[in-house]
């Protein structure tokens, strides 16, 4: 049989109620000492030191946090070469499987791959796409203003050359660019995690 553990009476004073659980057990002459256990017979107990079972808390087991499925399920096109997911991507494929279509519009995602089922359309990649093409389209038109700049063209012919071409340069881009970075993202298992379902609807 399991020896009872000790429990302050809430009769305790106020300055005993402050001590820690080692100093109220000394206090009740309870801390084990060379003779005698921990855990004194119930004649040492004062009036004030009722016996309980559940003084001290049980312990709390510690649950570390499970891998989450998305993670698990990216893992699985952890194996595609980069250069194989931006290649797809520059393309308009799927970048699991080169097959299927991408996109389901110019620039929307499709939800899922016809031909692999690959999660497709929880690659967000939101505002990155814009951001490269037009680091890329910079690069490429800034040489392009300085050669007409030296030019004898007027200044309105440099406009009315530059700026078109800029336009189409950077909506040229966008979708390839986009594809790329969906392939790099799958290849990474950056896929946002699955919505849960409405209990509502259920």
């Amino acid at each position: 049989m399991q020896a009872p553990r000790p429990c302050i009476d809430p009769a305790i004073s106020r300055h005993d109620m402050s001590t820690t659980t080692c100093e109220a057990l000394a206090h009740a002459k309870l801390w084990p000492t060379p003779g005698r256990s921990a855990y004194a017979a119930p004649h040492y107990l004062p009036a004030r030191i009722t016996p309980v079972p559940d003084l001290l808390p049980a312990a709390v087991p510690v649950t570390w946090p499970q891998p989450r499925p998305e993670a698990a399920r990216g893992d699985r096109y952890g194996g595609l070469g980069l250069a194989s997911v931006i290649g797809r991507g520059l393309r308009g494929r799927c970048p699991a499987c080169g097959e299927g279509r991408l996109f389901a519009g110019f620039l929307a995602v499709t939800p899922e791959c016809a031909r692999c089922k690959a999660p497709l359309g929880r690659l967000r990649a939101d505002d990155a796409p814009p951001y490269f093409t037009i680091f890329i389209t910079g690069h490429l038109v800034i040489p392009m203003v300085f050669y007409l700049g030296e030019s004898s063209l007027s200044f309105v012919a440099q406009g009315l050359i530059a700026l078109p071409l800029t336009a189409a340069i950077a909506v040229g881009l966008l979708r390839p660019v986009k594809g790329a970075t969906v392939g790099v993202m799958l290849r990474l298992g950056l896929a946002a995690p699955e919505p849960e379902p409405d209990p509502r609807c259920q």
